[in-house]
């Protein structure tokens, strides 16, 4: 079950009804909430699901695009909404989006397999890593600002950035000195 920590310190729980898992991943200066849902299918199979929840209520994300899921990680200020979606486990390719009102961009690192929107800055910035199977590391960190990708040393996996350019994430494999 997801949680949101009042202004009061209270926590109280939340889950989208007929989930079966609920996981919050972000939220704005305007107390929107965004994040994934897993629904089960009558067969039986997982379908994962993107969420909106404001003070107007639950808006499903869904994405029009395709893909078995769709799971939005971050939302600026201004409401514009980044993660990725793809087809069922093990089912590649896997795909970025970018979610601004009611337009859906896909959004590929170039010759990746793979890619994974991790956050948005207020001005637009956009940071992620992709895969690229048969590379040696197959993982790349880059920061996407104004159609053009600019690439982070190796091993650098960013998961939010801030309107200076601050970046925070992990390393995905040791550095070698």
């Amino acid at each position: 079950r997801g949680f949101f920590r009042s202004g009061t310190g209270r926590f109280p729980t939340n889950t989208v009804p007929g989930g079966a898992e609920t996981t919050p991943e972000d939220i704005n200066r305007r107390r929107q909430v965004v994040g994934h849902f897993t629904q089960l299918q009558a067969n039986g199979d997982p379908l994962v699901r993107g969420f909106l929840l404001d003070a107007r209520g639950l808006r499903v994300l869904d994405n029009p695009l395709g893909g078995f899921y769709t799971l939005p990680q971050a939302m600026n200020d201004s409401g514009t909404i980044v993660g990725w979606f793809g087809g069922p486990e093990g089912d590649d390719p896997r795909h970025g989006f970018v979610l601004r009102g009611s337009r859906w961009t896909a959004v590929n690192y170039p010759g990746a397999n793979q890619t994974y929107l991790t956050g948005v800055a207020s001005n637009g910035t956009i940071v992620g890593y992709a895969v690229l199977f048969g590379q040696d590391p197959p993982e790349v960190g880059f920061v996407y600002h104004k159609g053009t990708f600019r690439k982070l040393p190796p091993a650098f996996q960013p998961y939010g950035v801030n309107r200076a350019g601050k970046i925070v994430g992990v390393l995905a494999a040791p550095i070698a000195r």
